[in-house]
């Protein structure tokens, strides 16, 4: 985008070297559908820069903080846009400015705006918390056990690993759905 997008952070989660996030905006020009899903990661760099990564293939973030090499490192201000051999993804290097003293955040026209919209979409503003999330946590353990069972996968198809030694676990149940009627349901505990 060529202007600063309006929102605020829904969701956060720290994973030890960096934080997760998921966004929500008020200011989304084309569909909402993924207003709530989509987050970054963030690591700090040294007092005043931050590293942000974020998934050009998916609304979520990657699932792990990606090892860069020198030359794929982004100047302050700047970004790199890497294709699908380094994960599709948008890695940008962020200024951090600490707040004049007194000054709370969100500025005033931004709380404004917030509120507004908090106002006028309460409904859709549910749904997107909602979604947020679901996104960061309902969501995300079966999304880390299918990186790892199709990163297990492609090490058997390179060879890099002996099928015997590459545990792929997973089970079926039956769950009854709302309806009554009885269903499927994948779980890795089965």
């Amino acid at each position: 985008r060529s202007e600063e997008a309006v929102g605020w952070v829904a969701q956060t989660c720290d994973r030890g070297s960096h934080v997760e996030d998921r966004l929500l905006y008020v200011d989304i020009t084309q569909s909402w559908a993924h207003n709530g899903r989509i987050g970054v990661l963030l690591k700090r760099m040294d007092d005043r820069r931050l590293l942000v990564v974020q998934s050009t293939f998916m609304p979520e973030p990657p699932l792990r903080f990606p090892e860069l090499p020198a030359e794929l490192m982004p100047a302050e201000g700047a970004c790199n846009r890497l294709g699908a051999r380094a994960g599709n993804l948008l890695v940008s290097c962020m200024r951090t400015e600490p707040l004049p003293e007194g000054q709370l955040m969100p500025p005033p026209r931004l709380a404004a705006r917030l509120e507004r919209f908090w106002e006028q979409q309460a409904q859709e503003r549910i749904t997107y918390e909602r979604r947020a999330f679901d996104s960061m946590y309902k969501y995300i353990g079966g999304r880390e056990r299918l990186t790892t069972t199709l990163e297990q996968l492609v090490a058997i198809v390179n060879q890099e690993a002996p099928l015997a030694t590459v545990p792929v676990e997973f089970g079926i149940s039956n769950i009854e759905s709302d309806s009554g009627e009885e269903g499927t349901e994948l779980s890795d505990d089965s």
